[in-house]
């Protein structure tokens, strides 16, 4: 993500935010990372979805869905739905096994 220049924006699509910017890392002369909710961002955007469903409505704002899938088609079709991000959070934490319990 550090790899463009700094007047580029950035979109993330992801089930949560990831490469968030480190300030501890910006003292060591590595500028990188999300901005997300920094007051300085001017750039980063962050749409949490599940990836296929985030992209699907993409193309769908931008007109392109047609497209989007004629291509997809071309590669063997959309793969099945997972679970969407309420499924997620709403899952039961799992237990963690130790020697007593095991």
């Amino acid at each position: 993500i550090d790899k463009v220049p700094s007047s580029c924006p950035r979109l993330l699509l992801n089930r949560e935010p990831v490469a968030k910017y480190n300030p501890v890392m910006a003292l060591m002369g590595r500028d990188t990372g999300f901005r997300f909710l920094d007051a300085s961002n001017y750039r980063d955007v962050c749409h949490l979805a599940n990836c296929d469903d985030a992209v699907k409505e993409l193309a769908s704002l931008l007109a392109w869905s047609t497209h989007l899938d004629a291509y997809v088609d071309k590669c063997g079709g959309w793969p099945l739905p997972g679970p969407v991000i309420e499924q997620i959070s709403a899952q039961p934490e799992k237990k963690q096994i130790s020697r007593e319990t095991a």
